[in-house]
């Protein structure tokens, strides 16, 4: 198995510190600023301001419900008792928004994209909500001294981003208050592709996921489950989402025949690489390489 920019066949722990060196906080930052608007023109979500995925779950009928699936999920962690909320990765202010509309919360949200900030803003201004709720450009794993404390954080689709797992949770266990809860939606490695169990096409499939949209934390819900263990947070929570999202689409099928065509041209642009990100994630959740789950931990 071979990482995204070359790296040679390695064991599965030291490919991970590997490929971490390649993997920062300024790729993501440019992934995003070049790629967020066109998320919003022209994904499905971003008429609700989604850039994450839709998910059909349990009395889901209609398109939008599907993007608020998992925004419903997380109000169900919020109690009386949840005064505030942080959003690890918040792209355009979206989720905070739905919350905060639903639930008497103050919240934060952080990117690491100044393009994102700027939309979350003005977000938060026109849903006259701008007392409540703060965006910040900032490091998810290196929080500024402004955010205080919180009852709640969540990351949709965004720890993946993080340069490594360790940072992640070492971050949250200082922010999350004792008996405050971390909500995790994203993609897990299935624990064959830990051990790097692969064949040729899926370990290429691995590499193009990590590599497009910018991977450094693709462990296994078990590999989470010990790194948030060792921080100091009790898994309480651990749904399979992989089964309510959308797979093999028309257009999802029309990329991987671009993709195939494509694949070897040497080139950086950030549409392309979302591209051959996006259809490698397809490839590995309909072969269950990948899991999409929600994870939710308790701080003790």
């Amino acid at each position: 198995m071979r990482c995204g920019n070359g790296a040679p066949a390695l064991g599965w722990a030291r490919l991970v510190r590997y490929c971490r060196h390649f993997v920062g906080t300024s790729d993501v930052e440019e992934y995003y600023e070049a790629n967020t608007k066109r998320f919003l023109r022209f994904g499905q979500g971003g008429t609700v301001g989604a850039i994450h995925r839709a998910v059909w779950g349990p009395g889901v009928q209609t398109r939008a419900e599907a993007f608020h699936y998992v925004h419903d999920r997380l109000l169900e962690l919020v109690s009386p008792q949840t005064q505030r909320v942080l959003d690890l990765g918040c792209g355009v202010g979206a989720s905070l928004e739905y919350l905060a509309h639903r639930r008497d919360i103050s919240g934060v949200g952080v990117t690491i994209s100044a393009a994102q900030v700027q939309l979350a803003t003005q977000r938060f201004a026109r849903a006259g909500l701008s007392k409540q709720l703060q965006c910040l450009q900032a490091d998810f794993t290196s929080l500024p001294a402004e955010v205080e404390a919180v009852d709640l954080a969540y990351g949709i689709e965004s720890f993946v981003h993080a340069p490594s797992p360790e940072p992640f949770f070492a971050e949250a266990a200082r922010i999350v208050r004792s008996g405050g809860l971390l909500a995790l939606c994203d993609d897990f490695a299935s624990e064959r592709v830990e051990r790097g169990e692969l064949s040729a096409r899926e370990a290429r499939w691995v590499r193009e996921f990590r590599t497009g949209w910018n991977v450094g934390s693709l462990v296994s819900p078990r590999s989470a489950q010990r790194l948030a263990d060792e921080y100091g947070f009790e898994l309480v929570q651990d749904d399979d989402l992989t089964a309510d999202v959308e797979l093999r689409r028309p257009r999802d099928r029309v990329i991987t025949a671009m993709v195939r065509v494509g694949r070897h041209i040497p080139t950086r642009n950030a549409w392309w690489l979302n591209m051959l990100g996006g259809n490698a994630l397809q490839m590995a959740l309909v072969r269950r390489l990948f899991t999409y789950r929600l994870l939710v931990w308790k701080k003790r």
